[in-house]
């Protein structure tokens, strides 16, 4: 406890000194402080004090120097003022004396300057008046003179329209005469008067002359196409082309001076010039109907048909209702095969004009081509209604009604056109082929040799002539004019079927067999060839060869019951009867009225053990056909069963 309480109050003396310490230490930091802050306001308030001072003084000392430069400045501006003032003062008084010296001069001037001017004004308008009046005088003089002048040229040129109208009067008179001579082919009058006209055609109108130079080319071309001298027509080309070329001469920019030209080349036959010069004139006047249908013409000609086309229908443009370019457009279109646009370019034809027997006849061609034969014929008979003489339209509806199966129709008609004066060895021979359809033998033996000795190069004529010389039994004269058409041609099959048929009626089969195969080697699947062909094997027995041929024939005409008869029979007889009952079934599913077919079935039903098979096939025909040939026959083979 006392060790306690001494330690107790050691450390109670030690924190009370302790904590005396601190607060002395406190207390002088305080005081210390205290004493800087004083120092430091003490400090500022000395130091504000003389910055004070200091601004004060320099504030009042430039006061000072302000003061003493303003009024330095005023006195030097009051001083400057005053020398202004005196200097303007004194140069106001010179200005102003200066000013009257110049306004006294300047109005000097100004006088001097208007008299001046006043004088020129004058004198200027004293030489204007008397300029004005020599002008006036002159012009005056120069109207007079020109009026004069005027006067003269209008009165000469007066004299000279009326001289030219004249000349031209006398110019056009003498070429109309010309042309009248032209067209009525006095080509010696029509010169002539061309030369007086060419004489006295005025130079000074070019287009005239160019003109009238046409029209006599034209007239002259025309001449020399219809005359029917060598000479005259010369003659005439000669005088029209001299023309042509003065026309075009006279005015190269005419297109009837190049369409004049252009009917000169067609009369020399020069179509490529021809051509040419129909070009130009189309060019130079589209509207130019004459050379528009010269030109398509020419095309035509040269088979150009899309172009000759065109420019028909560029003249129809001109003029629609022309019947003849109509009827040259239906051409065209033919031409082209387009019988549509054909008809109904000639159908316009007819409403122009029904009576126009070309159109109808085009017509009547159009529809035959179509294969409308009524409507053929009826045109054909209305051309020749018209033209009871026409001989294409006579030989044409023969042949229609030749193709139709009416023979005696096409003989009349044939006739018809031998009559009307048509002695074509064609119409001949058609004439005698019609005939002969119609068994009219003699008769068409008479045409025959007509064709042939109008044409003995044609081997048609002379195969037709021989058929004909056959149907009236003059054999060995068929046979020669047979061996005459294969002279002139030789791969001509028609006369070797005949020869080879001749040579087996008279039983050379040797030689029908020779002429029958050089036939086949043309025409290896003619019927009638490989018909007598068989006919010639199964003639000496060879059936095997004989049903080859027959076959073919079959073949080529699988409708021809005769041939499958032929072929069935061979069949029988080279012991291949199964085969021939197969073609017999076919003949009678095809005919079941063909009771020699069904005869010939029964009995190789019969042959071949088939009886239920016969017996149905015979009974058949008695029921049907109990009047049948082998009626009596079928009954026997029957009762027999």
């Amino acid at each position: 406890e006392q060790a306690a309480a001494a330690a107790k109050k050691q450390a109670e003396e030690q924190a009370a000194a302790a904590a005396k310490k601190q607060a002395e230490e406190q207390a002088a930091a305080a005081a210390k402080k205290r004493a800087e802050e004083q120092a430091a306001a003490a400090a500022k308030k000395r130091a504000e004090e003389q910055a004070t001072a200091a601004a004060k003084k320099r504030a009042e000392e430039q006061a000072a120097a302000a003061a003493k430069k303003q009024a330095e400045e005023q006195a030097a501006a009051a001083a400057k003022k005053r020398a202004e003032e005196q200097a303007a003062i004194a140069a106001k008084k010179r200005a102003e004396e200066q000013a009257a010296t110049a306004a006294k001069k300047q109005a000097e001037e100004q006088a001097a300057a208007a008299a001046k001017k006043q004088a020129e004004e004058q004198a200027a308008a004293a030489k204007k008046r008397a300029e004005e009046q020599a002008a006036a005088a002159a012009k005056k003089r120069a109207e007079e003179q020109a009026a004069a002048a005027a006067k003269k040229q209008a009165e000469e040129q007066a004299a000279n329209a009326q001289a030219s109208e004249a000349a031209k009067s006398t110019v056009t008179a003498l070429v109309e005469a010309g042309k009248r001579s032209a067209a009525a082919g006095n080509l010696a009058t029509a010169k002539s008067q061309f030369s007086q006209a060419d004489a006295k055609m005025p130079e000074n109108d070019k287009a005239f002359s160019a003109e009238q130079y046409s029209q006599m080319a034209n007239a002259l071309a025309k001449l020399a196409a219809s005359t029917s001298s060598a000479t005259t027509k010369s003659e005439a080309i000669a005088e029209a082309a001299q023309y042509a070329d003065k026309a075009i001469a006279s005015n190269p920019d005419s297109s009837q001076a190049h369409f004049a030209k252009g009917l000169v080349y067609s009369q020399q036959n020069n179509t490529t010039q021809a051509i040419a010069e129909f070009e130009k004139a189309v060019a130079l006047d589209g509207s130019n109907y004459e050379a528009l249908t010269e030109l398509a013409k020419k095309y035509y000609s040269t088979k150009q048909y899309a172009k000759a086309k065109t420019m028909f229908q560029k003249a129809l443009v001109v003029k629609s209702n022309e019947p003849a370019t109509l009827y040259n457009l239906g051409l065209t279109e033919r031409k082209l095969n387009n019988d549509t646009a054909a008809k109904a370019s000639f159908l316009k034809v007819l409403q122009i004009n029904p009576s126009h027997s070309k159109a109808l006849l085009e017509l009547a061609r159009v529809e035959k081509n179509a294969g409308n034969y009524s409507e053929a014929i009826n045109y054909y008979k209305k051309v020749i209604a018209l033209e009871p003489r026409d001989v294409n339209a006579l030989k044409e509806i023969a042949q229609v009604y030749a193709n139709t199966g009416s023979n005696a129709n096409a003989e009349k008609y044939f006739l018809d056109a031998v009559a009307a004066g048509d002695h074509d060895s064609v119409t001949y021979f058609n004439l005698a082929t019609v005939q002969l359809d119609m068994g009219k033998n003699a008769d068409a033996l008479t045409n025959a040799q007509k064709a042939r000795s109008l044409s003995k190069n044609e081997s048609r004529f002379t195969y037709t002539y021989g058929l004909a010389l056959e149907k009236n039994g003059r054999i060995a004269d068929a046979v020669a004019a047979y061996k005459e058409a294969l002279s002139l041609q030789a791969n001509y099959v028609k006369p070797k079927i005949n020869l080879g048929q001749i040579y087996i009626s008279q039983g050379q089969y040797d030689a029908a067999e020779e002429i029958l195969k050089s036939a086949a080697q043309t025409e290896p699947n003619n019927f009638e060839v490989n018909t007598n062909l068989g006919k010639v094997y199964s003639m000496r027995g060879n059936y095997a060869t004989a049903i080859s041929y027959y076959t073919r024939a079959c073949n080529a005409e699988p409708k021809n019951f005769t041939a499958k008869q032929n072929l069935a029979a061979c069949y029988v007889s080279n012991g291949q009867k199964n085969e021939a009952v197969s073609v017999y079934k076919q003949i009678v599913a095809a005919n079941p009225t063909d009771w020699s077919a069904q005869y010939e079935l029964g009995k190789l039903y019969i042959s071949l053990g088939q009886k239920a098979e016969a017996k149905s096939t015979l009974e058949n025909i008695l029921e049907k056909n109990p009047s049948y040939r082998e009626a009596t026959s079928i009954r026997s083979i029957l009762n027999s069963l």
